[in-house]
């Protein structure tokens, strides 16, 4: 006797009974044992918000990800914007491909870094996958983490020339100039230097 177990099914049963045509016969009774075997995991934050960056100043948060599946599995983690959030390895150190092994139960913390090179708000998405590209079980609470920055540049301007004219030698003259900062963050001007001048 073929039996087949569909994994997929919702039905389950624990043993099959065989019963004979005779009523002087026993009905023999079969043992029928099937496992579902189950691939999910969890990330333990649904968003990181490094909130206000400054530009070009390297900074990082770490996210949790667990095999709550009933088998070994091995994960891939991507974000889909790398030139700004990047996946800089384990806490443990050394070097990161993007894909770690997890027993059921267990976890790994992955560092994240966020590099901004521009003002403004920014978004993107990390994600958790099989690494083997198969899809996940039903039973996933969550596989990805909305990642969000705002990166914090001041940006200079000067809204006037400066024109002295004629100015008679040994005497001096004064003009305004007007300096604005069109960024998000605080500028720093220094003014104690001293002007080039041409004869």
């Amino acid at each position: 006797i073929d039996i087949k177990f569909d994994a997929s099914s919702n039905f389950a049963f624990q043993e099959l009974r065989l019963i004979p045509q005779t009523s002087t016969a026993r009905a023999i009774r079969i043992p029928v044992v099937g496992e579902v075997e189950e691939s999910g995991v969890r990330l333990t934050r649904s968003e990181i918000d490094f909130g206000p960056l400054p530009t070009n100043d390297p900074t990082t948060r770490f996210v949790r990800v667990e095999n709550i599946g009933t088998t070994t599995e091995t994960f891939n983690a991507t974000t889909n914007r790398t030139e700004e959030f990047t996946l800089a390895g384990s806490v443990a150190g050394g070097n990161f491909s993007g894909n770690f092994t997890l027993l059921p139960g267990e976890g790994e913390l992955l560092t994240v870094e966020a590099d901004i090179s521009a003002k403004g708000s920014t978004e993107a998405n990390l994600t958790v996958a099989k690494a083997d590209g198969t899809s996940l079980t039903d039973n996933t609470p969550r596989d990805n983490v909305t990642l969000k920055a705002n990166g914090q540049a001041p940006d200079i301007s000067i809204t006037n020339s400066v024109a002295f004219g004629d100015t008679p030698e040994g005497s001096t003259a004064t003009k305004d100039i007007e300096i604005q900062n069109n960024g998000n963050a605080v500028l720093l001007v220094d003014l104690d230097q001293p002007f080039n001048t041409t004869e």
